[in-house]
């Protein structure tokens, strides 16, 4: 009962948001100069929100992040790499939901593998996901936890989920994340719809990306949408709200000299 209520909430999300930028999409990028140029730990740029500009703003609760609204669809930002929540943690943050289903079987396997001794750092969770995930594929909706460490596949929201999933099961606060990633790779620079994990750690809240772990493309920046607040069985419309706050374009990218 519970995959078919997921799929049932799936189909709406994706047939009711058609007409928008679907979760995962390549984002149009534009450079304030016809010339690509490396990009700095700063980064400015202007940001098409397809819907209510203005609340994306007030939920950019980051240090690192500043968003000012310049006319009805646009933000100008400027932000660092890895922006900072501010935002207090919750009690949701560390228990298991219908999304984040820690205790199912599948999940508890998975769980089991990852020893606490290997907690030297936080960067070994999302190291684990990484090699634990073993087929990356493109053709899953949004899967839960449990059906991630039983199938061991998926994209970036499935490496959220997972890396969520154990966050918690290692007695961290943990929020799933959906957002934009802008990845400079040193000839071009692209911007994508992603998901990834806020994890509270040594008295903060730190950004985890299993996704890209492995990736050789360091100069990254995330930009984020909107947290997967409402982990119930209204999971799908929640997705398809978040959705609306993803960018529909970015123009006048730089960093300042």
């Amino acid at each position: 009962m519970k995959p078919l209520i997921a799929l049932i909430l799936l189909v709406l999300s994706c047939s009711t948001s058609a007409q928008s930028v679907p979760t995962m999409a390549q984002i149009p990028v534009s450079l304030s100069t016809p010339q690509y140029a490396p990009l700095g730990e700063i980064i400015h740029f202007e940001l098409s929100v397809q819907d209510a500009p203005a609340a994306l703003a007030k939920l950019l609760e980051y240090k690192g992040i500043s968003a000012t609204q310049v006319n009805p669809q646009t933000l100008a930002i400027a932000m660092g790499k890895q922006p900072q929540f501010s935002g207090n943690r919750q009690a949701q943050h560390r228990q298991s939901s219908f999304v984040i289903d820690i205790d199912e079987a599948p999940t508890q396997a998975f769980i089991d593998g990852f020893k606490p001794s290997q907690l030297a750092s936080l960067q070994a969770i999302p190291a684990y996901v990484n090699e634990y995930i073993n087929e990356p594929t493109y053709i899953h909706g949004f899967n839960f936890a449990s059906v991630v460490a039983a199938q061991r596949s998926g994209d970036c929201t499935e490496y959220a989920v997972l890396t969520t999933a154990l966050a918690r099961a290692l007695g961290l606060d943990a929020r799933l994340i959906l957002g934009t990633v802008i990845m400079d790779e040193s000839s071009q620079i692209g911007a994508f719809g992603h998901a990834w994990t806020e994890v509270w750690y040594q008295g903060k809240w730190q950004l985890i990306d299993a996704a890209l772990y492995t990736t050789d493309i360091n100069t990254r920046y995330y930009l984020p949408s909107s947290s997967l607040e409402n982990e119930g069985p209204g999971f799908g419309l929640a997705i398809m709200m978040a959705t609306k706050g993803f960018p529909s374009a970015i123009t006048q990218l730089h960093s300042l000299p």
